[in-house]
């Protein structure tokens, strides 16, 4: 029958039990349509995005989330090279429009060191590394010329809980 949707389950196709039209979810209401998240056309766009209510960055840069605030290191960044609110010490909040984007940093900007370093950790001056990790509470593009490496726990706040729109993205010329 065509007029409702049946859940197909592989572990229960496998043992012939599927065609069950009424599954439970664990959430009244789910799953519930959502409006299609779309990505910029290109990383040139998303920076643009980023540079027009977001926040930019230069050269290696670490961020941590907590809900809807983030705390970042990125030393080769400067206040004049961001949008307000961007860079600080404590946290600071998530970007107005929710997108991020790190380029490489100029050469003139290591000072002749070839190391910048954030923590305990040194990272190449002037590469194009975005580092990530922690809990999301809010909605958050995150773009970068090259890189985007998650360092640790990457969550969202309350999970599958109804009423979330929580999410995460990431867009890059590289890998993560």
């Amino acid at each position: 029958d065509s007029s409702h949707p049946y859940w197909i389950d592989p572990l229960n196709d496998y043992l012939g039990y599927n065609e069950q039209s009424s599954p439970t979810f664990a959430y009244s209401g789910d799953p519930s349509y959502h409006s299609p998240l779309t990505l910029p056309a290109t990383n040139t766009a998303l920076k643009a995005a980023a540079q027009a209510g977001g926040c930019t960055y230069s050269g290696p840069t670490v961020i941590t989330f907590n809900g809807n605030s983030m705390t970042v290191s990125s030393p080769q960044t400067s206040a004049s090279s961001t949008n307000p609110g961007c860079i600080g010490s404590g946290p600071l909040p998530l970007p107005p429009n929710g997108v991020i984007y790190e380029t490489a940093a100029s050469s003139g900007s290591c000072g002749g060191s070839q190391t910048v370093n954030i923590g305990s950790h040194s990272y190449q001056c002037g590469s194009s590394k975005i580092y990530v990790q922690g809990t999301v509470s809010g909605q958050v593009t995150v773009g970068s010329d090259l890189n985007i490496y998650i360092a640790g726990n990457l969550e969202y706040a309350g999970c599958g809980a109804p009423g979330t729109n929580d999410f995460a993205r990431f867009a890059l010329c590289g890998s993560i």
